[in-house]
């Protein structure tokens, strides 16, 4: 099977994937970058993924456009994410297998406005080609569609899919007194910073002993330090500034529980899987788009309503007075990425889900990637 993926740019969190398909027998895979990005401006680890082999460059793709242009239209499946429709035209014209993948649609108020452009504009794009079907990189992309009148019956779950190199036996050493709190992304408004910080004293005026680290950057920043500096809570709170992808995980794998605190514009939030794969207890927000797909709520996470403090600190309490569970949560964590939300089990189920389409037969996957959305 020849599978072509056109996006913006390769990113760490589609190589995992890419390499998984690449690995099975009688695959083949091409990544198509569309635009012009300069490389030399991206942190390091991302110039270098661009390196495979499997990934053909923006310059490449321009010009050689007519070559990539018969080859996307004679694959047998086109995965299309951050890329214009017309690259796809001719194929879905064609009547041939055709993904669009895809995060939510309506992240705020504003994009809501936009609604009845975009039934116009989107059902004009989408809606008239019956072998255009969704990849839904986001637990809510398939009921902004359907508000459109689209992929009905067509959508199915997926993501972004992350590898980790945890060993299983360091497990046995978490969970020790004090647990230890990790939150993790830029400091900006609608990631909610201050639900970490504001936990944090309400944590330390019940008497609870723990340590909060706070990984990242950004314009919330001084504001959220101020409060640390004006509850005194310099004890309990550490901010560990910005550092490369493994450290993170590293600084996961040292942690006990961590904090998603986004709201709905988080479209999917990689740091979930991360910090699932590295044994984290995640404690996360259910506007965010990987959690209603990635956690069971009381099975390998907790999820709490976005940004409501009261139950945030409810279920950190409890997850503070009660190691075994955190030892639960944190196993079938790592269990649900390795085994469920894995790049080698969503590049099966990809080739598994377009057999199936192809053949017009049932879709044979029944949980997780690609199974119904």
């Amino acid at each position: 099977m020849n599978i072509i993926i056109l996006s913006n740019a390769i990113t760490p969190h589609q190589v995992p994937l890419c390499d998984s398909l690449k690995e099975i027998p009688n695959v083949t895979v091409l990544f198509i970058e569309t635009q012009d990005i300069d490389k030399t401006t991206l942190p390091v680890g991302w110039r270098n993924i661009s390196k495979r082999d499997y990934v053909i460059s923006y310059a490449s793709f321009i010009s050689n456009r007519t070559a990539y242009d018969q080859l996307i239209l004679a694959a047998d499946v086109v995965v299309f994410g951050s890329a214009p429709v017309q690259y796809v035209q001719h194929r879905l014209e064609a009547g041939k297998l055709t993904f669009l993948y895809s995060e939510r649609i309506y992240k705020n108020w504003k994009e809501c406005l936009k609604m009845p452009l975009h039934y116009i504009k989107f059902r004009k794009m989408f809606g008239k080609y019956g072998n255009l079907h969704l990849l839904c990189a986001s637990a809510f992309a398939a009921s902004d569609y359907s508000k459109l009148g689209l992929f009905k019956g067509k959508a199915y779950k997926w993501g972004y899919f992350t590898e980790t190199d945890l060993d299983l036996p360091s497990l046995n050493k978490r969970f020790k007194s004090p647990l230890k709190i990790l939150w993790c992304s830029r400091f900006i408004e609608w990631k909610h910073p201050e639900l970490a910080v504001k936990l944090a004293k309400r944590l330390r005026d019940s008497g609870y002993t723990f340590m909060l680290d706070m990984i990242g950057e950004g314009d919330k920043l001084q504001e959220t330090i101020r409060y640390v500096e004006e509850n005194d809570l310099g004890g309990f709170v550490r901010f560990l500034g910005t550092m490369p992808n493994k450290q993170v995980h590293e600084q996961m794998q040292l942690h006990d529980i961590f904090l998603f605190t986004s709201d709905k514009g988080e479209g999917w939030g990689a740091v979930a899987n991360e910090a699932m794969a590295n044994g984290c207890v995640i404690v996360g927000s259910d506007e965010i788009g990987a959690i209603p797909y990635l956690v069971t709520h009381r099975g390998n996470g907790i999820i709490f309503k976005s940004k409501n403090e009261d139950l945030l600190y409810k279920v950190v309490v409890e997850l503070l007075q009660d190691v075994s569970l955190c030892q639960s949560l944190s196993y079938n964590a790592v269990a649900t990425m390795r085994e469920i939300w894995s790049p080698r089990n969503a590049a099966s189920s990809l080739i598994e889900l377009s057999n199936s389409i192809i053949k017009n037969s049932k879709n044979p996957i029944l949980a997780g990637p690609c199974s119904k959305a």
